[in-house]
């Protein structure tokens, strides 16, 4: 009836045409933001919250927990491992390299530089 669910990259695999880097990109940007909204969800439910009161929880507005379980907002690393902390999870973020797997890029994919990371102190709560 349905097929097994299957990873991103067992997914990728299966596509005729390989995909380009940008829209891999997009997928995988896109299973992190379902995987962000999922773990916010689980964490209301199995707790009894709704959006107003996580939001209190976390110290942050209501309709901002909804756009982030929608999927309407981007998130900011600092933001993300904020959240996570605050309902018991650990953020982090596995860099792969596809060369690893004999999956040679044609062109290294162009890496924005974001010049106003705040410092380290800013950070603690």
């Amino acid at each position: 009836m349905f097929e097994q669910a299957k990873s991103l990259y067992e997914y990728l695999d299966t596509l005729p045409e390989p995909m380009s880097p940008q829209e891999q990109g997009m997928v995988a940007y896109s299973n992190m933001i379902d995987e962000i909204s999922m773990a916010l969800i689980e964490y209301r439910m199995q707790n009894n919250l709704n959006q107003s009161q996580l939001a209190k929880e976390l110290k942050c507005s209501q309709s901002l927990i909804s756009a982030y379980e929608n999927g309407e907002r981007n998130i900011s690393i600092a933001k993300l491992c904020q959240l996570m902390a605050g309902i018991g999870k650990r953020a982090s973020l596995k860099l792969e390299d596809d060369h690893a797997e004999g999956k040679m890029a044609e062109e290294p994919p162009a890496y924005m530089t974001n010049p106003t990371v705040p410092e380290y102190d800013s950070f603690a709560a």
